[in-house]
């Protein structure tokens, strides 16, 4: 193998090792931009959400991935199928709608509703005042 063989062969693999950096760095933005995209999908669940909901949202990240991706193919002028991009963004319009466009509210029970609760719980007092509760507190810390 002469010099320029031995040179052009390096070349080839450095070529090909700065592909592979590129590529592998695509995948890494693509695979956070996909858990991105589930976390807001299943916060705006209300954060607990069932597996059925779970597996609507991977399915829903993963077309939406997808999707920006074949936008980008078209802004750069890139040939691009426009059957398949509609046909993801229907099936990504079909998704959101199973699982949701609206938010849910997160349920959180205020110090207020807690102390309501309580005293719906605790024996009725006569004179309405906060006692059944303060006593119903003090049996549990002793």
């Amino acid at each position: 193998m002469g010099k320029n063989q031995i040179y052009n062969a390096f070349l080839d693999k450095r070529r090909e090792s700065k592909e592979l950096i590129v590529d592998t760095e695509r995948t890494r933005n693509r695979l956070r931009r996909f858990r991105l995209v589930r976390e807001r999908l299943l916060r705006d669940r209300g954060g607990d959400p069932t597996q059925a909901q779970q597996i609507l949202a991977d399915n829903a990240a993963a077309l939406c991935t997808k999707s920006e991706d074949m936008i980008v193919a078209m802004i750069n002028e890139e040939p691009l199928n426009l059957g398949e991009l509609n046909s993801t963004i229907n099936s990504l319009r079909r998704l959101l709608e199973t699982l949701g466009i609206e938010r849910v509210p997160k349920d959180v029970t205020t110090l207020a509703n807690y102390l309501e609760k309580r005293q719906q719980t605790a024996t009725p007092s006569t004179n309405g005042s906060q006692a059944p509760i303060l006593e119903g507190i003090a049996r549990e810390h002793h």
